[in-house]
């Protein structure tokens, strides 16, 4: 294990041991740390105290905070779990909290995820996404789950298919009456990042408008903000990021699960997020998100 884990897990074990948890302790023992950091942290304190973290926070702790600590307290594949989980579990289904976490993903990834939802909940993904939503957001949710990204292939994804898949976008959405939303989303979610963006590239010049707009014309509600992650986690994914966390804290009252998901799953590029968030929005990143959360939950995941 790396220097430091087993002081660590220590500092968690101390935080909660006896009456009452100690949460300024445990904040300053998970906050801060990278996701990797983390992964071990809960490996080790798994085998040191013969419980897991996540058990251990589920006993000491409620609420957002609960939440965050959860999320923290896992490795990342167990994460995101637990995000859709909370989505589909309880009253209503939190769609916002859905597609980041399942569009646009590598195969390799939605297989990770779907393994790790069945080990630690004992359902089926798929399944209990089925049963959970509907509409087009549904088509869009389970096509990005079906690991169906074609991986480049420079003799495959050459000119001539950049032309027919711009011709199938075009066919299935704007050229045509109604949408065929399995045709137009199938074509996105089997497309590798380097032809999505041949394919974007070439439906602007073709057509006089943004592939972008075009999904925007041709999608409303959940499936719309679905497809348009699944375009622009491509063709731009620092604006997107952005937007994704000004739209967890604008409007009345702020939405802490869609923010804390958020901080823990971008942790890696909040460097690069910060410049653009603050070209869009006039604020730095950080103090935008300290006007919206207090107490414990804000001050962990500050």
């Amino acid at each position: 294990y790396p220097a430091g884990t087993d002081s660590t897990v220590n500092e968690i074990y101390e935080a909660t041991k006896g009456a009452g948890t100690k949460e300024k302790q445990l904040n300053k023992a998970l906050g801060g740390k990278t996701a990797t950091q983390r992964g071990f942290i809960a490996k080790r304190y798994k085998e040191l105290h013969n419980q897991s973290l996540r058990d251990l926070v589920d006993d000491e702790t409620s609420g957002h905070y609960e939440f965050l600590l959860k999320l923290l307290a896992s490795p990342l594949p167990e994460a995101e779990a637990g995000i859709l989980r909370k989505a589909t579990k309880g009253l209503g289904t939190k769609e916002d909290l859905i597609y980041p976490v399942v569009v646009g993903r590598t195969n390799v990834e939605i297989n990770i995820l779907k393994k790790t939802y069945y080990e630690t909940y004992g359902e089926d993904l798929g399944s209990v996404l089925d049963s959970d939503l509907h509409g087009d957001y549904k088509k869009v949710i389970l096509a990005s789950l079906q690991a169906a990204l074609v991986p480049y292939d420079a003799n495959i994804h050459n000119a001539a298919k950049v032309e027919a898949d711009v011709e199938k976008l075009y066919k299935t959405g704007r050229g045509k009456m109604g949408t065929d939303e399995e045709g137009f989303v199938g074509v996105l979610v089997a497309s590798p990042p380097e032809h999505m963006r041949a394919v974007a590239a070439a439906y602007e010049k073709k057509y006089e408008e943004s592939l972008v707009k075009a999904a925007a014309h041709e999608f409303s509600g959940d499936a719309e903000k679905a497809v348009l992650f699944l375009i622009r986690m491509i063709t731009e994914p620092l604006d997107l990021l952005a937007e994704l966390f000004e739209e967890a804290m604008k409007g009345f009252g702020t939405d802490e699960n869609a923010l804390s998901s958020a901080v823990v799953r971008y942790h890696i590029v909040l460097r690069d997020i910060k410049p653009v968030y603050k070209k869009k929005f006039g604020k730095e990143l950080r103090e935008r998100i300290a006007e919206e959360v207090s107490g414990d939950y804000g001050e962990l995941l500050l």
